[in-house]
């Protein structure tokens, strides 16, 4: 592999402007990525990101993009339906790929995803960009602090009032908060609760508050383990006050606490520092703004793991039980009753 890996931003809406200014910092950093080329089909915004950001080649058309040889690698910042199709297509194409939260709009397609990228031998990686937050990450490392975990409760609280067109239907949206902001706390949750428990059954009650737009966007979801211990998420857009994002996670010698908050830049709500915390047993280990962003140390990750022939850190196949809970939870709340899985 050449050293600097080719990647193609399919997809060059909000969030893609996030993974964009994330390339562009590594690119700075350490010039281990360069990007070849845009892809979206709406307008001339393939054309200006390529101008904004150094591409050679903007497309109307992915399939453009996956056609280029000098395309190793695919970043997909596209809307929820279209992640299960056009990652199985990149994975025949013979391309690694990052792809947006949520993984996919249901377990099936994940799997679909899952055993595309095997087949063909590329890397899957899920955009889990928490996971990357400095307080948190440390709070998975030093997890077994607190002893065996007996629960974890994780807020995730904010005002959403745009949105786009498909993101107001249900069939394309997939399952409203649950994915877009539950996609984040129940990954979060499962990973670092990974190898020492089992989610056994879901149970959640939900709003929809959101008159322009299908879905439950009000919502709790607790989650029971096959060693009696649970975790609660509680998930809002519609949270007037600053947005909060806090995890408190309860262990038999001893708990944590975090909490985050993105700091404004001209790109995008996401695209400068993150401020966290961590408490740990009562002694703050970090308190402050990481010197790399959480997206930059994500696409740093995809690099990385496709450059060392590794598993990346939040692997398609690991992530794709985020899907499980996911649909659990909307159906719970449907039905208002537990959802064994």
């Amino acid at each position: 592999m050449k050293s600097e890996l080719g990647i193609a931003m399919i997809g060059c809406g909000r969030i893609a402007l996030t993974h964009l200014e994330a390339y562009k910092d590594l690119q700075q950093r350490e010039g281990s990525v360069r990007l070849v080329a845009t892809v979206d089909p709406e307008g001339n915004r393939a054309e200006q990101c390529a101008q904004k950001y150094g591409a050679e080649f903007s497309y109307k058309d992915y399939r453009d993009a996956l056609d280029n040889p000098v395309v190793e690698a695919v970043v997909l910042a596209l809307p929820n339906y279209l992640h299960a199709p056009v990652a199985v297509e990149a994975a025949k194409a013979g391309k690694h790929i990052l792809v947006e939260k949520p993984m996919a709009n249901t377990r099936k397609e994940a799997d679909q995803m899952v055993a595309a990228a095997e087949t063909a031998g590329v890397t899957l990686m899920v955009a889990q960009s928490r996971r990357h937050i400095r307080a948190l990450f440390m709070a998975w490392e030093r997890i077994d602090e607190i002893g065996k975990p007996l629960s974890a409760v994780y807020l995730s609280l904010m005002q959403e009032s745009s949105f786009a067109p498909w993101a107001k239907k249900k069939k394309t949206n997939g399952h409203l908060v649950y994915t877009s902001l539950g996609s984040h706390t129940l990954d979060y949750i499962l990973w670092l609760f990974q190898g020492k428990k089992k989610p056994v059954r879901v149970y959640s009650e939900g709003y929809s508050n959101l008159e322009e737009v299908e879905g439950i966007d009000e919502a709790s979801v607790v989650i029971g383990f096959d060693d009696g211990a649970l975790a609660t998420t509680t998930l809002s857009m519609n949270n007037r006050t600053p947005r909060i994002e806090r995890v408190v996670v309860i262990g038999t010698e001893g708990s944590m606490h975090m909490e985050h908050a993105y700091l404004p830049s001209t790109a995008s709500a996401f695209g400068g520092g993150v401020q966290s915390k961590l408490v740990l047993n009562e002694q703050v280990v970090w308190n402050g703004v990481q010197e790399i962003g959480n997206f930059t140390l994500q696409m740093k990750e995809f690099v990385s793991c496709i450059c060392e022939g590794r598993p990346p850190l939040s692997d398609g196949r690991d992530v794709r039980h985020v899907m499980d809970i996911i649909e659990a939870a909307d159906l719970s709340a449907e039905r208002h009753e537990v959802v064994w899985l």
